[in-house]
């Protein structure tokens, strides 16, 4: 009967070890969020390419909405979580940009926010497209371009304009996440 109330008593501890959530989920990422957006979206604030404007306020976490996709003689895609089976969430802190991709840490990048036609190479000069704000990425360990991307955000969504940097990738929506 001793034996019996053991097995018992050790069943229970493992089921509540095992099946019960942790109560400290503070700084947790749910992983793959996948929300549900309605296509296509678009930010209801008043969007801002102004470069001291994004420099205040581009620090923070994100969490991605929308991938608007148009190529020649298709119709526009809309890509969301949703549809595409996996959140993203990015990270602006200091000078690090960090990528999670359900939750987990899928790419970093030191990054700055400058104008176009001031990063190496971009074939921007004499163009009304220079003076665009750009997020840039480096290399963390070699310091060297990744990619750049024009941007433009108000206070609770970012857009990343890749329709100028790709001839499939359209822009990319995200939203602030609060703390």
């Amino acid at each position: 009967m001793r034996q019996f109330i053991l097995n018992i008593v050790s069943l229970v501890l493992v089921f509540n070890l095992l099946f019960l959530p942790s109560c400290k989920n503070d700084d947790i990422l749910q992983p793959c969020n996948l929300i549900e957006v309605v296509t296509p979206f678009n930010a209801p604030c008043k969007l801002t390419n102004d470069i001291d404007s994004i420099k205040m306020r581009i620090q923070g976490r994100w969490t991605w909405l929308q991938e608007e996709r148009v190529q020649r003689g298709q119709p526009t895609k809309y890509l969301t979580p949703k549809n595409e089976g996996y959140s993203l969430d990015l990270e602006l802190k200091n000078d690090v940009a960090t990528y999670y991709k359900c939750g987990e840490i899928d790419s970093q990048y030191k990054f700055a926010i400058i104008r176009w036609k001031d990063a190496p190479d971009s074939g921007t000069d004499g163009f009304p497209e220079g003076e665009l704000p750009v997020l840039i990425y480096y290399d963390l360990s070699t310091g060297l371009r990744v990619t750049d991307v024009p941007l433009k955000l108000c206070d609770s969504y970012c857009v990343l304009q890749y329709q100028f940097v790709s001839s499939i990738v359209g822009p990319y929506i995200w939203k602030r996440v609060s703390n």
